[in-house]
C-alpha cells in the first residue's frame, strides 16, 4: 500500500477588481484650480524678476551679468511642476490630488527661494566686485 497524500489545490477567492474613477470630478477641478492660483502667483513673480532684474542690473552698471539662467528656471518650474502635478493626480482620490499639488507648492516654493538665494550672493559678489 502507497501512503501518498494528493495535493489539495486551495481555494482562491477571486478578487473584485477596484472601478475605475474618473479622471476630472468637479471636486478635483476645484481642487486644481485653487492650486493653479497658488502657481500661478509664482508665475506671476517669475515674470516680474523677468521683467525688473534686467533694470536693476542695468542701473548699476552690470547689465551683461544679469543672471538669464536662473530667471528662466524660475518661470519655468512652477509651470512644470504644477503640470507634474496634475498629470499624477489623474485618476486618483481628491485627497490625494490635494497632497500632490500641496508637495507641487512645496518643491515650487523651495526652488523659488533657492533662486532668489543664488541671485542675492551674486548680486552682492558683482556690487562687491564693482565697489573694488
Amino acid at each position: 500500500m502507497s501512503d501518498a497524500v494528493e495535493p489539495v489545490e486551495p481555494e482562491v477567492e477571486p478578487v473584485e477588481t477596484p472601478t475605475a474613477k474618473p479622471a476630472l470630478t468637479p471636486l478635483s477641478l476645484v481642487i486644481a484650480g485653487v492650486f493653479g492660483l497658488v502657481y500661478a502667483y509664482f508665475v506671476y513673480q517669475a515674470i516680474a524678476n523677468l521683467i525688473e532684474l534686467p533694470k536693476s542690473y542695468d542701473a548699476i552698471g552690470l547689465s551683461a551679468s544679469v543672471p538669464w539662467v536662473l530667471l528662466v528656471i524660475g518661470l519655468l518650474v512652477p509651470v512644470l511642476v504644477y503640470v507634474l502635478a496634475f498629470i499624477l493626480g489623474l485618476r486618483r482620490r481628491v485627497l490625494d490630488k490635494a497632497v500632490i499639488f500641496v508637495m507641487g507648492v512645496a518643491v515650487t516654493a523651495g526652488l523659488a527661494f533657492t533662486v532668489v538665494a543664488i541671485h542675492r550672493l551674486t548680486f552682492q559678489a558683482l556690487a562687491a566686485t564693482l565697489a573694488g
